[in-house]
């Protein structure tokens, strides 16, 4: 090729690369928009409808009862190890 067309060539594609660059650039700004738009809308449903955010209500694990003082105590004694003692003790001494 000439140095002519090579010129021209050049000067061509300045004008079309900064117009791709522009358009990039406005994609990605529309992106942006579209994410805070998403955002604000639910933003929005928050405010007026609050029951479908709320936390759900886990139900409450059983509880281990008490045992009541009535109750006789166990017959056999329970026994505590001491393990890194290696000792034997019977509880309630």
């Amino acid at each position: 090729m000439e140095r002519k067309r090579i010129v021209y060539w050049v000067l061509a594609l300045i004008p079309t690369l900064f117009v791709l660059f522009l358009l990039a650039m406005i994609n990605v700004l529309l992106m942006l928009l579209s994410i805070i738009a998403l955002l604000a809308g639910l933003l929005f449903l928050k405010k007026k409808r609050p029951g479908w955010f709320a936390a759900r209500k886990e139900p409450e694990p059983p509880r281990a009862s008490m045992p009541s003082w009535n109750s006789e105590p166990p017959s056999v004694k329970p026994k505590v190890y001491m393990v890194l003692a290696g000792r034997e003790h019977g509880s309630m001494q």
